[in-house]
């Protein structure tokens, strides 16, 4: 993801929506919350963060945030400097990502041989009948089949596609009209067929993360950087918030209350509306509910920004990419930490304890490493 710069302070000067990146760093510790948690067969933490208490997951927070980043600070360069030059830094920046990938690829291959005599997880993988190089030449063709890599591996579709979706939005209405209608009609296609995907060329499956929906929604963070909310009236903004609410509040009641399940009983019969691989539209509808109560408690202005602690996860979600990508192999090592402990520690502690080792270690080998790594950032 990249810096978000939003509104406009003294001068004409762009300033910084530092809940952009709150948000942001709050979702990658939930994220490295739900990876340890997974990865060891436990539910502990993870029963509270979002995935836990509704439909919608980190997952859409990240894509939503990268369009919307993407929106307001390619925006802005695409107006100055054109549209082939905002072509060529997203092409630079999907690079990146895939750089990253592989080389959180690397690692965890590397670190494969020393999970296994700890833990079963890894038995099966890589798949009989391949080795390590063979996962590798798939991490270089996007194909691997760890579902972690999928989302690193989706930006390098997403970002190059929104060069072409911004310049649409830009050019005139009808253009805009027919970004809309692509990007909208992509996705409803692929909620009626999910065969519409692109194929892993190792082994002819589909990606986990369908792209050809996934762009919606990023799609729809760059339409909501252009919209300009605070020429909303007092009432519209009332009844969006009540409407947010009513809904949150009961997504949040059907999933802790074991007597209702009617969200349950709906994927059971209709499963594409909640599909997680497709983008399902509740999903988006609970994720943009969520999203527009969390702006709207939380202030551009808000003095929780001067927070030690505030600033930190912002630190967090500043850097998302490098984060993640460490956090994703220390979230594999972590495995190893629980076979040491295991039985001679309270479970609740030992995954507190593994997720501040895992924290201080990303910070650690953020703060050490070159400065030119500075630059990943998702988005």
């Amino acid at each position: 993801m990249s810096p978000v710069e939003t509104g406009t302070g003294q001068g004409g000067r762009r300033v910084r929506d530092q809940r952009v990146d709150f948000f942001r760093g709050a979702a990658l510790l939930m994220v490295l919350t739900d990876h340890v948690e997974i990865m060891n067969g436990l539910k502990i933490l993870s029963s509270w963060t979002l995935q836990g208490l509704g439909l919608s997951n980190c997952a859409e927070v990240f894509v939503f945030l990268s369009g919307y980043t993407y929106g307001m600070v390619y925006g802005v360069r695409l107006l100055q400097k054109g549209f082939f030059r905002v072509l060529r830094t997203s092409l630079w920046r999907a690079f990146q990502i895939y750089g990253a990938s592989l080389l959180v690829l690397t690692a965890v291959i590397i670190s494969v041989p020393f999970l296994r005599t700890v833990s079963h997880l890894f038995s099966g993988w890589p798949r009989p009948g391949s080795s390590f190089t063979d996962e590798l030449v798939a991490g270089l063709l996007m194909s691997s089949r760890l579902v972690i890599l999928n989302t690193l591996t989706l930006y390098v579709i997403l970002i190059p596609l929104g060069a072409l979706q911004l310049w649409l939005l830009n050019r005139n209405r009808l253009t805009a009209f027919s970004a809309v209608v692509v990007s909208t009609g992509l996705y409803a296609w692929t909620q009626w067929d999910p065969s519409l995907n692109l194929i892993r060329w190792t082994d002819g499956q589909v990606w986990y993360f369908n792209p050809f929906s996934w762009q919606f929604l990023f799609f729809l963070g760059m339409v909501c950087s252009r919209m300009r909310f605070d020429r909303w009236t007092a009432r519209m903004k009332t009844t969006v918030t009540a409407g947010t609410v009513a809904l949150t509040a009961a997504v949040l009641l059907d999933t802790l209350s074991p007597q209702y399940r009617f969200l349950q009983r709906v994927s059971t019969e209709w499963p594409f509306l909640t599909s997680r691989a497709t983008a399902g539209p509740l999903l988006i509808i609970h994720f943009l509910a969520v999203a527009w109560l969390a702006t709207s408690i939380v202030s551009r202005h808000s003095r929780l920004f001067e927070n030690r602690v505030v600033r930190w996860v912002s630190g967090y979600g500043r850097h998302s990419l490098f984060f993640y990508s460490v956090g994703v192999v220390l979230s594999f090592l972590s495995i190893g930490l629980f076979a040491w402990f295991d039985g001679t520690l309270p479970v609740v502690i030992l995954v507190i304890a593994d997720l501040v080792v895992v924290s201080v270690a990303a910070h650690w080998c953020w703060n050490t490493s070159v400065r030119t790594l500075a630059s990943w950032r998702v988005g």
